[in-house]
């Protein structure tokens, strides 16, 4: 996939391609004003990519000062805001068996039992 920024927003991106590159991107400058981005983290679209790295640019969340651990997190958080499902959205079979990979449980299977429940459905003081 490549895609073309502004000059300016490709000096921004590039400075975040060694945490891109952490996070499971591969991703390069190209030409004048393009970043090809080759491989992106499992379960992400592209869509949601090119979506994050603009909100990142519009909101000036990529900074020269900003920490390594910054930097992850604020493409973390984007790349999960334009991945969030809404919450009246039925998962299809593909979105629910990603979803299992993601958290070790199996969505497709039948609904949560109190034995599937964080601590076997014991919470509280008197449990």
């Amino acid at each position: 996939m490549e895609l073309s920024f502004k000059p300016e927003e490709i000096a921004h991106l590039s400075q975040m391609l060694p945490e891109m590159q952490s996070m499971g991107f591969d991703a390069e400058p190209k030409d004048e004003g393009q970043i090809r981005i080759t491989a992106i983290p499992y379960g992400t679209s592209e869509n949601a990519v090119r979506d994050a790295l603009d909100e990142l640019i519009q909101t000036e969340g990529i900074s020269a000062q900003a920490t390594t651990e910054e930097k992850r997190e604020r493409l973390a958080a984007a790349l999960a805001r334009k991945q969030a499902v809404n919450g009246s959205h039925a998962l299809n079979s593909e979105e629910a068996q990603g979803a299992d990979g993601l958290i070790g449980r199996n969505m497709t299977g039948p609904s949560r039992t109190d034995s599937a429940a964080p601590f076997g459905g014991k919470c509280g003081r008197n449990n």
